[in-house]
């Protein structure tokens, strides 16, 4: 399959330029109000494991968001969370019926028709141990708050044999450490196809391959990859710094992306305008993780939210670009 999106975009695939943004001191902005507190009641805490949150989508109908966590309950139920944009979230938390069990869910995304696609991280866990509830892509179907499991397919095994036996430069740049450090926290979907943004491996320091799986329906109903491509090697550059990417939002002509980094060092929020290949940083965030992206249509806002571990969770509301 050719690359259907370049094509249809007027694009080629090539490494991305970068612009320095401004800096953005969590500090003073949690004083000002920039950076909120995430309100659990503690009804719902008392529940959970820890609340970890990985992954933001908006819910018109509702007028909420959507939050998913790194860790849920002891059972590891697949719950989600509905909140304001007060930062309030319900005391009752969703729970998709027929899937019994799925974790670190760390992406979410909508199609046309207002169905919910939850990917997991696929990577190992801590322990290094490779679990089943870790390696699944689920297709939801949503009516007001109630979810229903459609399809689901177990990612993981079928994403390591494609890159694995791929003879795409950027592709084999990874093959090698992929068994034990593959992790994904953001994907898209495209012309009913899905795209993944790998966080690790990196091809190079600092560059995100975004990779395109081809058809979702392939992929859900016959249980394997129609065809495996990069659709573009992001380089945020900045020697010295580690960049990971954390999540992506597309709309139309231009995504939002979040990278953190496992060393200590800022996460930043970054906008890629596809038509121009033109990459911008937009906000750095010292000492915080941006791990979920959000766009709010209604008003053009982007929600950011901040894991914080056993600290409460952040969030910020900003203006799209």
């Amino acid at each position: 399959m050719q690359n259907f999106l370049f094509q249809r975009l007027g694009l080629c695939i090539c490494f991305l330029g970068i612009f320095s943004g401004g800096a953005f001191s969590p500090t003073s902005a949690l004083a000002s109000g920039g950076l909120r507190k995430v309100q659990v009641p503690e009804k719902l805490m008392k529940k959970l494991k820890t609340f970890e949150p990985s992954s933001a989508l908006y819910l018109g109908d509702l007028n909420r968001y959507v939050l998913s966590s790194d860790d849920t309950d002891k059972n590891e139920t697949p719950y989600l969370f509905l909140m304001d944009d007060r930062g309030q979230v319900d005391e009752t938390p969703l729970r998709v019926q027929n899937l019994s069990q799925m974790t670190d869910i760390e992406s979410m995304t909508q199609d046309g028709q207002g169905n919910m696609y939850l990917l997991s991280s696929l990577s190992i866990n801590k322990n290094g141990a490779n679990k089943f509830s870790r390696n699944l892509f689920s297709k939801v179907s949503r009516q007001g708050k109630d979810l229903v499991l459609l399809e689901k397919v177990e990612l993981r095994s079928l994403l390591l044999h494609a890159i694995k036996n791929s003879d795409i430069p950027d592709i084999q740049a990874i093959q090698n450490q992929v068994d034990q450090s593959l992790d994904i926290e953001s994907h898209f979907i495209f012309d009913g196809q899905l795209y993944l943004g790998l966080k690790n491996p990196q091809p190079r320091p600092n560059e995100a391959l975004i990779l395109n799986l081809g058809r979702i329906e392939v992929l859900l109903k016959e249980q394997r990859i129609e065809e495996l491509s990069v659709w573009k090697t992001v380089n945020f550059g900045g020697a010295g710094t580690e960049c990971l990417l954390s999540d992506l939002q597309m709309s139309g002509d231009e995504i939002y992306l979040s990278t953190t980094s496992d060393r200590g060092e800022p996460g930043y929020l970054w906008h890629l305008q596809i038509s121009t290949d033109t990459l911008s940083r937009v906000d750095t965030f010292d000492d915080v993780k941006p791990e979920g992206l959000a766009l709010r249509a209604k008003d053009n806002k982007l929600m950011i939210v901040f894991d914080q571990g056993l600290e409460p969770a952040l969030f910020h509301m900003r203006p799209r670009l």
